[in-house]
């Protein structure tokens, strides 16, 4: 019983050291992001207050995207863990796919964990809860997962547009749903999105498509170096 105790607890430590390298390395290589005040810029002539649109749309596909990927990095790769069924278990934190390091606080994911019990001592299996970088590779990559957000809170940033007939009497209509593609490189994360938005002003009508946004984060140099750091301790 002693013995089983005493693995429970180097599991345990080993666990938190990787959770708590997993952290550090993203705190490390995440920048800080800008922040954009999502507002359109100084406009004078009406072809300007048209065009002023699609700078706004790059605002909040910025701002949505930033907070995005900012989720990523807390939640280690997940937006929204719990969607993948991962929990902790506070009482028994080696027998969950999970950790909440600080208690109550959001639950972080084992990315090299015992999945059988403790006490096993045959056949124990041992698994990861390492989310995939690429979009290729389903819904719980980090790629799929940023997009899906993107897509679904962009539309509350772009009720921000009602500002331009509030005070310059430019129209804007949004057509569709929104379509995001991401790509998570090396030095950044690039993010395009396709929404069609017609703005006119007096007659006057433009219609803008497709807007990117670069996030100045290296999230794939972390995930690189955690990965890298687990496949030495296997």
């Amino acid at each position: 019983m002693k013995n089983n105790n005493r693995k429970a607890q180097i599991t345990l430590f080993v666990i938190i050291g990787l959770v708590l390298l997993l952290v550090v390395a993203l705190l490390l290589f995440l920048p800080k992001l800008k922040t954009s005040k999502i507002t359109p810029g100084a406009v004078t002539t009406p072809i300007l207050e048209v065009s002023a649109v699609e700078g706004t749309v790059k605002q909040c596909l910025y701002a949505v995207g930033k907070e995005g990927v900012q989720k990523l990095g807390a939640h280690g790769g997940y937006i929204y863990p719990e969607k993948f069924g991962i929990i902790s278990n506070p009482f028994l934190p080696t027998e969950s796919s999970g950790i909440s390091i600080f208690g109550d606080s959001d639950v972080i994911p084992y990315w090299f964990y015992l999945k059988s019990s403790n006490t096993c001592k045959t056949g124990c299996v041992v698994t990861s809860e390492q989310p995939p970088l690429s979009l290729k590779d389903g819904d719980r990559s980090m790629e799929s997962q940023l997009k899906s957000y993107i897509e679904e809170k962009i539309g509350e940033c772009l009720n921000n547009l009602s500002i331009f007939e509030q005070n310059y009497s430019v129209q804007t209509q949004i057509i569709g749903k929104p379509s995001v593609d991401v790509y998570i490189k090396d030095e950044t994360v690039s993010l395009i999105l396709k929404q069609t938005i017609k703005a006119s002003y007096k007659g006057e009508e433009k219609t803008f498509e497709a807007y990117q946004a670069e996030l100045p984060v290296r999230l794939k140099q972390a995930y690189d170096t955690m990965s890298n750091i687990i496949d030495e301790s296997r």
